[in-house]
C-alpha cells in the first residue's frame, strides 16, 4: 500500500509518505504546496521502481557530526518560520 498526503502547517506544507518499502512513514516539510506535491509524486515513482530517494532515507548517525551540520541539514529539508530561522542563524553564528 502506498499513500501520499500533503497538509498545510502554518506557512509550510507537510508531506506524509507511506509505502511498503519504508520502515515507517516519512514526514518532510516544504515551503509550498506545489513543492510538497511534486516531491511526493517523485517519491512514489521512485518507490514503485524499487528505488529509495536519498531524502527518504533516515540519516546515518555520523551524517551530522556537528551541531552546525545538523542545523544546516535540517534547514535543507524543512521550511521554517522567520523566528526559527533567526534562532538557528544565531546558533550557527555562535557555534561556528
Amino acid at each position: 500500500m502506498s499513500n501520499v498526503l500533503v497538509r498545510a502547517r502554518g506557512k509550510s506544507f507537510q508531506l506524509h509518505v507511506k509505502h511498503r518499502l519504508l520502515d515507517a512513514p516519512i514526514y518532510r516539510t516544504f515551503a509550498s504546496q506545489l513543492e510538497a506535491e511534486l516531491a511526493g509524486r517523485r517519491a512514489l515513482e521512485d518507490l514503485h521502481r524499487g528505488q529509495m530517494a536519498h531524502w527518504l532515507k533516515a540519516p546515518a548517525d555520523s551524517q551530522f557530526p556537528t551541531i552546525v551540520a545538523a542545523v544546516r541539514g535540517y534547514l535543507s529539508v524543512c521550511a521554517v518560520p522567520d523566528s526559527t530561522q533567526a534562532v538557528l542563524d544565531t546558533v550557527i553564528a555562535q557555534i561556528g
